[in-house]
């Protein structure tokens, strides 16, 4: 027996089987491989230093989804000072790589959680996100595994009920399929507006949009406004 899951109604193309005995929908793997016990040390020492706490009454300026090994979260706090970042990851040692490079540029604006983004966006007070980038995620590309995309209608509604209003959704993406995906889903996302846009001054090159340019693929670039309010009402 499959469960059907569509938005937002039932003749929407975006629909897909949901087995019920399938694991929890996770979009990455956490892995943590090689690392000495000095190595393990210093991560612990850096991930309590750099935690975020949900429960923060300053809110988050971006919150940057999906991080990888950190250089657009890095290029972005250094362009933009005043911004208070959070990123999130659930790959551990690009993580780590993140905080080394914290604490070598000495950056202030920069907080991470390590976990699955979907339990932040569950445990942030409602408007208090101004911004929300999820740059080159997975695309699962298999037609099964559509399921297991982050850029979702259920991970879309989760974003609005955290944006302030006017706030923003950035997506990027060098899969051609993916990129009509998100922008399925984002256009039928009520409350929002917006859609392709030139790569924005911030987005500093990393080892994915590096290995799409090597590689011949064009990059698409979304952009999304919560258009009146919060987009969750």
């Amino acid at each position: 027996m499959t469960t059907t899951v569509w938005w937002p109604s039932p003749d929407s193309w975006l629909w897909y089987p949901v087995e019920p005995d399938w694991p929890p929908l996770r979009s990455t793997k956490t892995r943590r491989r090689g690392w000495t016990p000095a190595r393990q040390e210093r991560f612990d020492q850096l991930i309590e230093r750099y935690r975020f706490d949900p429960t923060d009454p300053h809110g988050i300026d971006v919150l940057d989804i999906g991080v990888g090994h950190g250089e657009s979260t890095l290029g972005s706090a250094l362009h933009a000072p005043s911004l208070r970042h959070v990123a999130v990851e659930l790959h551990v040692p690009g993580l780590g790589r993140l905080m080394d490079a914290l604490e070598r540029t000495e950056l202030s604006n920069v907080l991470v959680v390590m976990g699955d983004a979907r339990d932040l966006l569950a445990a942030l007070p409602r408007r208090s996100v101004g911004e929300i980038r999820v740059l080159f995620p997975d695309p699962w590309p298999k037609a099964r595994h559509h399921v297991r995309r982050l850029i979702r209608p259920e991970v879309v509604m989760g974003f609005a009920g955290v944006l302030r209003p006017r706030g923003v959704v950035h997506l990027a993406t060098d899969h051609a399929d993916y990129a009509q995906w998100m922008q399925q889903v984002m256009q039928t996302a009520p409350g929002f507006v917006g859609g392709a846009v030139e790569r924005p001054t911030w987005r500093v090159d990393s080892r994915y949009s590096l290995r799409a340019a090597t590689a011949g693929r064009t990059v698409v670039d979304l952009r999304y406004y919560v258009a009146e309010g919060d987009a969750s009402e």
